[in-house]
């Protein structure tokens, strides 16, 4: 179900489906702390540098996870 985000921001980082203003739909990564477009590297550090505004995402969906990859699928 999409989330129109004048409703709510997510509450836990990951990928989110997201649709723009101007009607594009993509995934991208969101953090709790930083908000869309941000992520942590892989010693912890919040990386906000692309950082996008929250008024230029308009609708979010979370991701279902896919199943777990068995020998190399």
């Amino acid at each position: 179900m999409w989330i129109k985000t004048t409703d709510c921001e997510p509450l836990e980082d990951g990928e989110y489906m997201v649709q723009t203003r101007y009607g594009r739909v993509t995934s991208m990564l969101y953090t709790f702390k930083g908000g869309w477009n941000t992520h942590y590297t892989t010693d912890g550090e919040l990386k906000t540098k692309d950082r996008i505004e929250s008024d230029y995402i308009i609708r979010w969906f979370d991701l279902p996870k896919p199943p777990e990859l068995k020998g190399g699928e």
